[in-house]
């Protein structure tokens, strides 16, 4: 959690030189839709590939994945690495913790004298009711996180960030130029994307 609090996604600032890029584009009556494109009218920078503005931090994120309310902070280039490590941790956490409370209540006499299933329920509510709360909270999480887990993997494997996997249709470089059909020109194969995740060292510049 701290690593991914505390390192930048990779959050970019507009120059001077690109202030007077877009004035110059405003005032020659370039395209809006090329500027649009390719500058950020809102930090007045210019936008790399993969590259999206954040309205609640206000700021272009780059290779942009998602803004974490439960975190506080965007996912992005630098910090998805240790997002990824950390929804895979809390699910292992939650699903060997719920393992071992069952485990725990299976052990204690007070259950163990008990005949019926019923039975069973009922004394874990009356002698464990504190460890019982805790199981259900952490039984309730789980489809949640699962959930998480699986759509961050598949994004992983294809390549995709989650921004990109829910609007792939917006982003002419996720097409083919010929067929117009989609097509990600920066995957690497399920193996090297998950590579170039677990170290972000290794993610062109560009991206």
């Amino acid at each position: 959690f701290y690593l991914v609090y505390t390192t930048s996604p990779g959050f970019l600032k507009g120059t001077n030189i690109e202030v007077v890029e877009i004035f110059l584009l405003l005032t020659g009556k370039k395209e809006v839709k090329y500027i649009i494109n390719n500058y950020c009218l809102t930090c007045l920078g210019k936008k790399l590939p993969r590259c999206k503005h954040c309205i609640l931090c206000n700021k272009c994120v780059r290779r942009f994945d998602h803004h974490c309310t439960w975190l506080g902070t965007c996912i992005g280039l630098f910090n998805f690495k240790f997002f990824f490590k950390q929804i895979w941790l809390l699910f292992f956490s939650l699903l060997f913790s719920s393992l071992l409370i069952f485990d725990y209540l299976n052990t204690q006499p007070s259950v163990l004298k008990s005949e019926t299933f019923i039975q069973k329920i009922i004394s874990v509510y009356y002698y464990h009711s504190f460890t019982l709360c805790v199981l259900m909270i952490q039984l309730l999480s789980l489809p949640f996180v699962c959930s998480v887990v699986m759509i961050q993997t598949i994004c992983a494997l294809y390549g995709l960030t989650t921004n990109e996997w829910s609007n792939y249709n917006r982003y002419n470089y996720l097409k083919d130029q010929t067929t117009g059909k989609y097509h990600n020109p920066y995957s690497t194969g399920c193996v090297g994307n998950i590579c170039q995740i677990l170290s972000s060292s290794t993610i062109p510049l560009d991206q």
